[in-house]
């Protein structure tokens, strides 16, 4: 997870999984109100998702 400055706040997961869905949550309640981006590798493939907190 990263804010949006580009600052690394969280790193959920940081390993090889199996192939098929996987369900990861991000307990946001400590991070201040904002845009957080998601980036997700799989293989050769990367992906980033904004998310947006609010409290």
């Amino acid at each position: 997870m990263f804010d949006a400055s580009g600052r690394v706040v969280a790193e959920l997961v940081n390993a090889s999984q199996a192939a098929g869905e996987q369900t990861v949550r991000w307990n946001s309640s400590q991070a201040p109100a904002g845009v957080y981006y998601c980036r997700i590798q799989a293989g050769e493939q990367t992906v980033t998702q904004p998310l947006v907190v609010e409290h």
